[in-house]
């Protein structure tokens, strides 16, 4: 009898632990004690109504971890079962009422789909970041020298990426992934000198003491100042030989408004406006860009009159200090071309929003920064403890912009799966790949709600990304490994209507191991003839520890070692086939004895089996070099033996 499973399952004595804690016991005692003793025997794939069952069953337990509760929802939701909800510990609660009437020793076999552990590559790359370059972290690259919003040769990517991700992530432990989003032009920012429209550096002010103020009413041409409420005003300021307006409402006992108009300009197209700004002990944000076609140019404010245009602008802060003076931006104007526009600094303070503003340098011009071909990049970046270094790791792809643009997209949503792209998307990029071959995709999917929790082996990382592990199959086409594998699994009833997993013990040798130099070292001492001269290797049973494998090649085993006598009677293949089985049957016996000294024959009285898988070379009556066999085994109290027949494993 050989389980269709795709995983190999050891230890039945720790299965012994789960049936003397069986969490089900008050649905096992519900079950009639009374059963009749129909023995029977029977195959169950679940449904989804089986593991919504069961999750409701984990979620019922007392004092349940927060880990094992998302671990329960996700039974729900995807249909899965996995590593803190297993089979063993549940399917039996759903056979003691399903098959109620079915009487000790019975068995079902049943197919359930599991949640397998992801790929070690899947699992560091799904704790993949999300990090875009936005206005701050560009003025911390440019600094004072351009308002520019992407990156250049001359601020490569390679040496400034590093430096903002280590002033933003202060916290950075070791290991930590970053997909860094940044805009890149091949050419660096040029300005285009236009015609000045107007200029104002507020040099008329009539003060020269930088703790006095100075009335910008009557001193600066066609600029005046309108209270709308508090005391506090717009002023100018001399500091450093340079002379500005500022505004403040520290000392403000309430709501604080102070308008600062200019004069009417005529707007030209191309037009736009900038100003440099000086912002100290930010509390908070209360400046806002006025421009006003309708305004009557009296102290009669119209909110109606007036547009606010802050948006085009971005402010830096110091916190409790002051920055440096620094341009905020640039605000097109050329919608109002053709017509006369008045610009206003409205400063809206409080008691608590008490921010210092200083402004200098207005200008309306249409010298502007030249067209500039900016496009969208990423990169993936990791922390080493110390640096933030390009992250380069094979066989994984980052999706790129460009690559969202060549597959008609510019990212994947509910009307856009991964699944339906990507395939594709390896086809065109890797043509010369090979069956076999794996790939770890990284890319950003905006629809939460194919996100699923993946149960405890999250794939979905922090931001938008996602991680994906892709293999091309046989049919030359690329398929998404979502580590889900189907299971069967047997179940026995042990009588008074309680279930338990299958107890037996399934085993398969692997080179390496150590077992099946049991069988050598056995042979070793009983007739030393049979082994090799490396004593990894014996020739009568057959077991090869070197090769991990029992080695079926008559010529070695008659003509090399031992000259096996009995072996060399037999010319049918099929018979010598058959006589090198049951001498390997014998050697596992020998092996099975030295793993399990403590070996138990039943379990609550069903017979306790034993199924080992192993290798064969050069089986005369297969083709083929290597095969897989799988053979049963039970144990009678003092010696293992051989039963049933030999399986041969696809």
């Amino acid at each position: 009898m050989i389980m269709n499973k795709k995983h190999t399952i050891l230890g039945a004595f720790l299965l012994l632990g789960l049936v003397a804690c069986d969490p089900m016991n008050d649905i096992y005692n519900e079950i009639d004690e009374s059963q009749g003793p129909v023995v029977k025997s029977g195959e169950y794939t679940l449904v989804a109504a089986d593991y919504t069952s069961i999750s409701k069953l984990v979620l019922a337990e007392e004092n349940i971890t927060a880990e094992k509760k998302a671990a329960a929802n996700a039974v729900k939701s995807t249909n899965t079962l996995n590593e803190l909800v297993k089979a063993e510990d549940y399917i039996p609660a759903l056979l003691a009422k399903s098959y109620a009437d079915w009487g000790k020793k019975s068995t079902v076999k049943v197919t359930y789909a599991y949640q397998d552990a992801l790929p070690e590559t899947v699992l560091e790359m799904s704790k993949t970041e999300t990090y875009e370059l936005k206005d701050d972290a560009y003025a911390f690259v440019w600094g004072d020298e351009t308002v520019v919003n992407f990156l250049t040769p001359k601020k490569s990517p390679v040496e400034y990426l590093p430096k903002v991700l280590t002033n933003v992530k202060t916290n950075a432990k070791k290991g930590d992934l970053v997909l860094v989003d940044y805009k890149y032009d091949t050419e660096e920012p040029t300005i285009e000198v236009g015609d000045d429209l107007y200029q104002q550096e507020f040099e008329s002010l009539d003060v020269h003491d930088s703790k006095a103020t100075g009335t910008i009413n009557g001193n600066v041409e066609g600029w005046q100042v309108i209270n709308a409420s508090g005391t506090k005003n717009w002023v100018g300021k001399f500091y450093n030989d340079n002379r500005y307006v500022q505004c403040s409402a520290f000392g403000a006992t309430g709501d604080n408004v102070s308008w600062l108009v200019g004069p009417k300009t005529n707007i030209v197209d191309g037009a736009s406006l900038t100003f440099d700004a000086k912002i100290g002990y930010h509390v908070g944000d209360a400046l806002h860009v006025m421009v006003s076609t309708t305004y009557d140019g009296t102290a009669n404010l119209k909110d109606e009159d007036w547009e606010d245009i802050t948006s085009a602008f971005k402010f830096q802060n110091a916190g409790n200090n002051y920055t440096e003076w620094y341009s905020p931006g640039m605000a097109d104007l050329s919608k109002y071309a053709g017509k006369g526009l008045y610009i206003a600094f409205k400063y809206v303070g409080s008691a608590t929003i008490t921010s210092t503003y200083q402004l200098d340098n207005v200008s309306i011009s249409t010298t502007r920064m030249a067209p500039t071909h900016e496009k969208p990049f990423n990169a993936m970046y990791q922390f080493d403890g110390v640096d933030w270094k390009p992250f380069n790791k094979k066989d994984v792809l980052i999706l790129t912009p460009e690559d969202y643009a060549a597959m008609g997209i510019t990212d994947f949503g509910s009307s856009k799966l991964p699944e339906n792209y990507l395939p594709a998307y390896l086809a065109k990029m890797l043509p010369y790949a090979q069956i076999g071959d794996v790939k770890t995709l990284v890319y950003k999917n905006y629809d939460s709600g194919s996100r699923k929790p993946c149960l405890i082996h999250g794939i979905t990382g922090s931001g938008k990304t996602e991680v994906a592990e892709y293999k091309l199959g046989s049919d030359k086409v690329w398929a998404k490994n979502t580590a889900v594998v189907d299971i069967t699994s047997q179940f026995v009833n042990v009588g008074n209507g309680k279930w338990i997993y299958d107890p037996s013990i399934y085993y398969v040798i692997s080179k390496g191991d150590g077992n099946l130099q049991r069988i050598v070292d056995y042979v070793k001492e009983t007739n030393s003839t049979y082994v090799d001269s490396y004593g990894t290797a014996e020739y009568y049973y057959g077991a090869s520890e070197y090769q991990g494998n029992f080695n079926f090649k008559v010529s070695d085993r008659v003509d090399r070692y031992g000259k096996d006598p009995e072996l060399a009677k037999i010319t049918d293949v099929e018979e010598q086939a058959a006589f090198m089985f049951k001498r390997a049957a014998e050697g596992l016996c020998i092996m099975l004895k030295g793993m399990y000294p403590d070996a138990k024959s039943d379990i609550d009285g069903i017979t306790l089996d034993y199924y080992v898988t192993f290798s064969v070379y050069l089986n005369p009556a297969e083709s083929g070099t290597r095969n897989n066999y799988t053979m049963q085994f039970n144990y009678d109290g003092s010696n293992f033996i051989h039963v049933g027949d030999v399986v041969k494993v696809e």
